[in-house]
């Protein structure tokens, strides 16, 4: 059995609320706060204590702190292998939003959930705060990545694409 053999096995002995916070937590790729992991909603419910508690237990999610995250790296990418494309997208459209007021946080979710207007945007965001903290190489990864965005939204037809561009 392979590694991925092992964590599927452990995600499929848990309830389904704790198997989405795993799922949850391994999109992340970083500690969240306990209370924004518990506020997170997804399909209209909200991840309860008990499924916290039950991904806890299971091992695959640790607690440092008061946050919560994936136990390893490796765990992470075994839990995404397993995940259908369709639920990959979804969890981070679902963290984009949650880091919303990090637009560099937010800009790496929409771009995995494959929303290339909103990665735009918010690569666009976090290049403009980077240059007013420090002009440098954040600053620059941020505009060549929404530059990236930009082209694709041009070539999609979106002709339109620069209408969103109200950093500078």
């Amino acid at each position: 059995d392979s590694f991925e053999d092992g964590v599927g096995a452990l995600l499929d002995n848990l309830s389904p609320p704790a198997r989405l916070v795993v799922r949850l937590l391994a999109a992340a790729r970083q500690p969240l706060p306990r209370a924004v992991v518990a506020g997170i909603r997804m399909g209209g419910a909200r991840l309860t204590t008990i499924a916290i508690e039950e991904a806890i237990a299971s091992g695959l999610v640790i607690v440092i702190d008061d946050r919560l995250s994936i136990v390893h790296e490796l765990h992470a990418e075994a839990v995404e292998a397993v995940e259908l494309p369709g639920e990959r997208v979804r969890l981070h459209a679902t963290l984009a939003s949650v880091f919303e007021e990090r637009p560099s946080r937010a800009a790496w979710h929409w771009a995995a959930a494959g929303r290339t207007r909103e990665a735009f945007t918010a690569h666009r965001a976090a290049a403009a705060i980077a240059r007013a903290s420090d002009p440098g190489e954040t600053a620059l990864h941020h505009d060549l990545r929404a530059l990236g965005f930009w082209a694709t939204l041009e070539a999609s037809g979106d002709g339109n694409a620069h209408a969103e561009d109200t950093t500078d």
